[in-house]
Formats: structure tokens, sequence, C-alpha cells
């Protein structure tokens, strides 16, 4: 993934829970990662905040509806749900960083995880 000044990319990994053999030291189960996506973000830096507001709405309204075309037409390699957890697919966001500092995309990522 990668990163610039004004933007970068977020990456959403999606994870299915498998069984494993028991062992005096370790877990019964693993996290295996069946999905991948790749988001490019940009950072826009128009001064009108309202107009800003309505274009962002706009554009992630789009993306959303895009995502849930793909995935509703694409669901053959989902793996079946074998568990009652609430999230049965763990999922983790990936915000790349060079260092220690606080970045945009760890911004977005509080934001999208406190939700």
């Amino acid at each position: 993934m990668r990163r610039s000044e004004n933007g970068g990319q977020i990456g959403v990994q999606f994870f299915e829970k498998r069984a494993k053999k028991p062992s005096w030291f370790g877990k019964t189960s693993e996290d295996v990662c069946w999905e991948q996506w790749v988001i490019d973000v940009t950072i826009d830096d128009e001064k009108d905040k309202e107009k800003s507001r309505l274009k962002t709405e706009k554009q992630l309204r789009e993306i959303l509806f895009s995502i849930l075309s793909v995935v509703n037409n694409n669901k053959d390699h989902i793996p079946p749900i074998t568990t009652t957890d609430a999230t049965p697919f763990p999922y983790q966001i990936v915000v790349p960083s060079d260092n220690g500092e606080e970045t945009w995309g760890s911004v977005i990522k509080k934001m999208l995880v406190e939700q």
C-alpha cells in the first residue's frame, strides 16, 4: 500500500476462523484472510466546507453502492458461517505509517473504528 501527503490507501482484510489441532501452547483457532480490499483515499483541500461535505457524501454514497453491487454479485468465494458470534468474519483495517506520528490515515482509522 502507498501513501502521500494528500492521500494514500487503506486496506480492509476479512478473515474466517478455522479450527486448529489443539496444542498445549496455542490457540485452537486461527484467522485466515479470504479477501482483501485496497481502497484509494484522497484528502480534499477544498475551502468551502459545505461544498466539500456534499461532494464527499456523494462520492461515499456512490462508492458504497458500487461495493454493494460487487459483493452481492460475487458471493461464491465467501466461506460458510460456522459460528454464532456477532462478527462471523473478523476484519482488520490496515493503514500504512512510516513512523509513530499520527497521520491522516490513523485519524480515518480511529473514526471508522469508533463508529
